[in-house]
């Protein structure tokens, strides 16, 4: 182990090392960012209410029977609008997070070019 990181150019390690403090500067923006925090409630809260939508609701195969030849009853229509819901919720928490990150391995660029200009590629 001790050889091969001797062995290693300092070109390698370097880049590691930014690497790892750029995507570690993008997830902690995500988690004091205050859009990702109110897009994962809306995610849970849009989750919740499925979840209150489909109690009681029949699932079998006669269900999906009636439902491929006549179509969803009002409960049905209710679970699916819900489950609509969910997946838009769960894509803009996804888009928030993949902002949010962004945002933050930005900044950490910024701030390491601001501190080596000499090393920056431009």
């Amino acid at each position: 182990m001790i050889d091969r990181v001797e062995n290693m150019s300092k070109k390698r390690n370097a880049q590691h090392w930014y690497q790892t403090h750029k995507l570690r500067s993008g997830e902690k923006y995500v988690e004091t960012s205050l859009e990702v925090a109110e897009a994962r409630k809306r995610a849970e809260i849009a989750e919740s209410n499925l979840g209150l939508v489909k109690m009681g609701a029949n699932n079998s195969a006669l269900s999906s029977l009636r439902r491929f030849l006549i179509g969803r009853n009002a409960k049905e229509e209710q679970i699916y609008q819900a489950e609509i819901e969910l997946r838009a919720q769960n894509a803009k928490l996804a888009e928030a997070v993949r902002a949010a990150r962004l945002v933050g391995e930005q900044a950490y660029v910024a701030d390491w070019v601001s501190r080596n200009p000499n090393k920056a590629k431009l």
